[in-house]
């Protein structure tokens, strides 16, 4: 699976394998990629992803992932 950003409209393109992917890993994947388009901005990046800034830190947590500012 990959996440990646269209280089004409700018939306998030995600690409799935016809074999299939766990939903769980598509969800962290778009995080990883929202925080990369928001330079690790956790407001921003929730609001990317239509979450609460609470909802993403649950996820953040669930997932192990930590942000570093400006990356």
């Amino acid at each position: 699976m990959t996440v990646r950003q269209s280089a004409d409209t700018g939306v998030a393109i995600v690409i799935v394998p016809t074999s299939g992917v766990d939903l769980e890993a598509v969800e962290r994947a778009l995080i990883v990629f929202a925080l990369d388009m928001t330079g690790g901005n956790r407001s921003r990046a929730a609001k990317l992803l239509r979450l609460t800034r609470s909802a993403l830190l649950y996820r953040l947590q669930k997932y192990g992932l930590t942000v570093r500012q400006g990356s």
